[in-house]
């Protein structure tokens, strides 16, 4: 059962506020401990991520803190953490139920040899950029799996998504957040690229 985030009758804002900020401190920690785990060492990539980027703004590694005096930088915290705790990524029940799932339906219905792992991976790397909708990920997922299994030369001859410059962008992406070997050449990359150029860089980095 999903916990309510609702501020509960005769609840203080005070109260509601660390109450809130407990639980999803409470989250994080319990993430930290899953990636310490044999086939969950990705989840602090979901929605534990996204937490920590809004805690590089409020200062800190937690989120239960002083509260904020100003109305208004209360209530935006209020709603980062609530944002969190309403994440289907911020368990280890909504992670598994989210992409396991998912990655058995595609493994069934495009033959793909798919681990829920690398399509949670996938799935919230890009959560952020709105133009890349989920059809454009599915591609970028076969072009990956592709290239793992068969080889850069091999795969190039079999998916056509790979003269597909937006599919192969994010397919770059991925692979950029999945083993980090792009972090340098490619952190700042946000427009679309060519996908010929991209297949030069892939078959630079040993893809």
């Amino acid at each position: 059962m999903a916990y309510n985030t609702d501020i509960r009758p005769g609840e203080t804002t005070e109260h509601y506020y660390h109450r809130i900020a407990k639980v999803a401190d409470q989250r994080l920690v319990r993430l930290e401990q899953l990636s310490k785990e044999k086939g969950f060492e990705g989840v602090t990539e979901y929605a534990y991520r996204n937490a920590q980027k809004a805690l590089d703004v409020w200062g800190g590694n937690r989120f239960n803190t002083k509260m904020p005096e100003s109305a208004n930088l209360r209530n935006e915290k209020i709603a980062d953490m609530i944002h969190f705790i309403e994440s289907k990524t911020s368990t280890k029940g909504g992670i598994v139920n989210t992409y396991e799932k998912r990655a058995k339906t595609l493994s069934d219905k495009y033959g793909l040899d798919v681990k829920w792992q690398d399509l949670g991976k996938i799935m919230e790397a890009f959560q952020d950029e709105s133009s890349h909708g989920s059809p454009t990920k599915i591609k970028a997922l076969g072009v990956i799996n592709d290239i793992k299994k068969e080889g850069l030369e091999a795969a190039m001859k079999k998916n056509r998504n790979m003269n597909d410059d937006i599919v192969m962008t994010v397919a770059k992406r991925y692979l950029e957040n999945r083993d980090g070997k792009y972090s340098d050449l490619l952190k700042s990359v946000r427009a679309k690229t060519s996908a010929s150029a991209i297949l030069t860089e892939l078959e630079e980095m040993g893809y």
